[in-house]
């Protein structure tokens, strides 16, 4: 009986075409995924890979609990900035109009209540409770707040305009046609605006798990 063992892939040691066609593949599939809306395929990969995430959580909870809240805050916002990813990709390779583009769980969850809840409750809410688990001295959190802030503004304003006219994907305050407005659309400033966002998140775990790491 033939047994295989299974190996890790050790990453730095692909070569630069290895690591191209590999490149390749993923971004291929990703617009495999945002032409087709296979939001069963993308829940399937997130299933497999909940139990690492959760045994990852397990141990940060072993060497600092704050360090698992900070883990689940950032994974959420990892999962809601790829969807913003897709929405680009259907938007400028696909050319598919704002309204057709649901990133790659579609419609069902592409929803102004769900992006006010997210953006306007969640991560402020977080981010609040970091800052005081962390007795206010984490500075990425700080550097997070007045974009966490202004984005939160950003869907109070849009859920008070789909309230009042039962409209979707109203511009808000900055994008175009907005309050104040700008060149950019809506879809294309909540992706630089979660762009943002996730890179000072990433900032401040990886921060933090450094001290911890010692």
């Amino acid at each position: 009986m033939i047994t295989v063992s299974p190996r890790t892939i050790d990453v730095r040691r692909l070569t630069f075409k290895q690591g191209i066609l590999a490149g390749a593949a993923i971004v291929a599939a990703f617009i495999l995924l945002c032409q087709f809306t296979m939001w069963p395929i993308a829940a399937v990969i997130i299933a497999a890979w909940t139990p690492w995430a959760y045994r990852y959580t397990l141990d940060l909870v072993k060497r600092d609990a704050r360090l698992a809240i900070y883990f689940v805050f950032i994974a959420l916002q990892n999962v809601h900035m790829c969807e913003h990813v897709a929405q680009m990709v259907q938007i400028h390779i696909l050319g598919r109009p704002f309204s057709a583009s649901h990133g790659i769980f579609g419609a069902v969850l592409d929803t102004e209540t769900l992006h006010f809840a997210f953006d306007s409750l969640w991560i402020p809410g977080c981010m609040i409770y970091l800052l005081m688990l962390y007795d206010g001295r984490d500075k990425w959190l700080w550097i997070l707040f007045p974009l966490a802030v202004w984005h939160c503004c950003e869907h109070i304003v849009i859920m008070d305009y789909y309230l009042r006219t039962g409209i979707v994907g109203s511009p808000g305050i900055l994008a175009s046609g907005g309050l104040i407005g700008s060149p950019l659309s809506r879809p294309d400033l909540h992706f630089i605006y979660n762009a943002i966002e996730t890179w000072i998140m990433a900032k401040g775990f990886l921060g933090q798990n450094r001290e911890v790491q010692g």
